[in-house]
């Protein structure tokens, strides 16, 4: 009898589940003639153009500018339009594709390919250049980067006016423009300024890199996000954004959704007001920063951020992990300057393992001779009371924190350090006497930890005992 009630609702289901199919197989259909549509009409597109390349779009201009961008095959500068609304066209359910080149950050010659679609708002948060002058007052280097350690892009001698476009918060540093919209940087105290600085950019660091100008870079700013409650031909697979570079030429900066992405080939985002900006590594590297936090994502895996009712980021980016494949299953992949498939997720454990990440479980610890180092160059081996044998590691917080059990049953936290690497600080008795101690390790292999332990005592002299851990198994 159960097997009847069983069978009896399944062929209840079938006919819905076949025009489910069916209904998926039409929208894909669909949604590759529109590709097809949208590669014919933007064959040729220049650095800094945006171009309609399927749907229909309402767009507005930025003041003082005058565009036509409403049907397949518009074409504008991407400087003049400040916002979009792109949706299907009316009839033939042909999706909502737009297609635009920019420099973004990348060297002179080489362009960001950004490819918009499905039923979007975009505005440009790049606002038209503006800058003030500043009058030199000494000889000064300028760098690439604010700091005196950057490369050195050239100098300006004393007396000289240049044309300053932002500032640090403590303006310590001025970034100025130089020829062909390149940016350059300049130490604050050699710098008498000409006019109102508040009429430029305070620009942030991220992780000790500068934002990338919003003022006179079409679209290196901007947010956007789907509408709608309906998916690109399912729920999961919703519009969004795909972004491509050169290979081979470093990484291309851009400022989305109140955030700093970066990425070396080819990447998708998806974005929903009071949801989430995603961010999906279909090749290469990429990069999210928000809120004092980076996240680097390798290839097949993606991290997710808050956003607001204005799709602006309300949180920190998530620790990466393995991307949802349906959420990469329906893209103008073809319309790339690079067509490539979307590799299947990573692995969870060659995530970890790319990011660094050991694996929790039994390590044996095997520690080497320590060494005294002091102030006036005297060194010397020293006897380690610490034992050998078998530790116990956990992972928590995503892979940002360690905490790990020695075999006295001493236990330690370690928070991420950098990318790859972890550390922990605290304080030891040693004699009667609290003596710092400082531990660092990094997976330098799948399976392999190498660490270092200091302990730095009052004289100034530090004893230095590194260490390697094996993984044992969980």
């Amino acid at each position: 009898m159960r097997l009847c009630v069983v069978l009896a609702l399944i062929f209840a289901l079938m006919p819905s589940m076949v025009a489910a199919q069916q209904d998926d197989a039409v929208c894909r259909a669909a949604f590759q003639s529109s590709v097809q549509s949208a590669a014919s009409a933007c064959a040729s597109l220049d650095e800094g153009q945006v171009c309609l390349a399927s749907g229909v779009a309402q767009s507005t201009a930025f003041p003082d500018e005058a565009i036509s961008f409403v049907q397949p095959g518009d074409v504008a500068a991407a400087s003049a339009i400040q916002a979009v609304t792109l949706s299907a066209s009316n009839g033939d359910d042909e999706a909502g594709i737009i297609i635009t080149r920019i420099r973004a950050d990348l060297p002179a010659g080489q362009t960001a390919q950004l490819i918009f679609f499905g039923d979007i708002v975009l505005e440009n948060l790049a606002t038209p250049p503006l800058t003030i002058p500043g009058r030199v007052v000494a000889g000064a280097n300028i760098r690439d980067l604010p700091s005196a350690q950057a490369a050195l892009l050239g100098s300006t001698a004393a007396g000289s006016i240049v044309n300053i476009d932002g500032h640090l918060p403590d303006n310590s540093w001025y970034r100025i423009v130089l020829e062909d919209d390149v940016r350059g940087w300049i130490f604050g105290e050699i710098i008498d300024i000409q006019g109102d600085l508040t009429l430029v950019e305070t620009v942030e660091l991220f992780d000790g890199f500068p934002a990338p100008p919003t003022q006179g870079s079409p679209l290196r700013a901007f947010r956007f996000g789907s509408v709608g409650d309906d998916g690109l031909c399912s729920p999961t697979s919703k519009g969004g954004l795909l972004v491509q570079i050169p290979q081979g030429i470093g990484e291309a900066t851009l400022q989305v959704n109140g955030t700093q992405v970066q990425l070396t080939s080819t990447i998708f985002l998806q974005a929903e007001a009071g949801g989430m900006l995603t961010m999906n590594v279909i090749e290469g590297l990429g990069r999210l920063s928000a809120n004092d936090v980076t996240r680097v994502v390798p290839t097949g895996a993606r991290t997710q951020i808050p956003l607001d009712a204005n799709l602006m980021a309300s949180g920190q980016p998530s620790p990466p992990e393995p991307y949802n494949a349906d959420d990469v299953a329906v893209l103008p992949l073809a319309l790339l300057d690079r067509p490539l498939t979307p590799p299947p997720p990573v692995h969870a454990d060659v995530l970890n393992s790319t990011l660094g990440v050991p694996p929790a479980g039994m390590w044996n610890a095997v520690y080497n001779l320590a060494t005294l180092t002091c102030p006036d160059g005297f060194t010397s081996p020293v006897d380690s009371s610490e034992n050998n044998g078998l530790h116990t590691l956990t992972v928590e917080a995503g892979g940002d924190e360690l905490v790990i059990t020695d075999t006295r049953g001493d236990m330690r936290h370690f928070t991420r350090d950098d990318e790859t690497g972890y550390r922990s600080m605290f304080s030891r008795v040693i004699a009667g006497e609290a003596v710092p101690h400082e531990i660092r390790l990094r997976l330098s292999a799948p399976g392999i930890i190498e660490g270092e332990q200091m302990l730095s005592l009052e004289d100034g002299c530090v004893i230095t005992l590194p260490f390697q851990m094996t993984f044992a198994g969980e």
